[in-house]
């Protein structure tokens, strides 16, 4: 995925599946993508694979934090 915004051109299901101060990836024209939920209830997206390993972006054991 490439740096820059994101479209807002797809359609990934109801914003309530994605709990308020967590994240879900999601399948994106073969990327995947990850869709944040801030707690003010804006969302974020971003390419669901590290930028320095090249691996899945995962939660932290301990905090359950991305």
């Amino acid at each position: 995925m490439s740096a820059g915004p994101v479209s807002a051109g797809h359609n990934l299901g109801p914003v309530d599946q994605i709990p308020f101060g967590e994240g879900r990836a999601f399948g994106v024209d073969g990327e995947q993508v990850a869709v944040f939920r801030l707690w003010d209830g804006t969302l974020r997206a971003l390419s669901a694979v590290c930028p320095h390993r090249g691996g899945p972006l995962r939660t932290a054991p301990s905090t359950g934090r991305w």
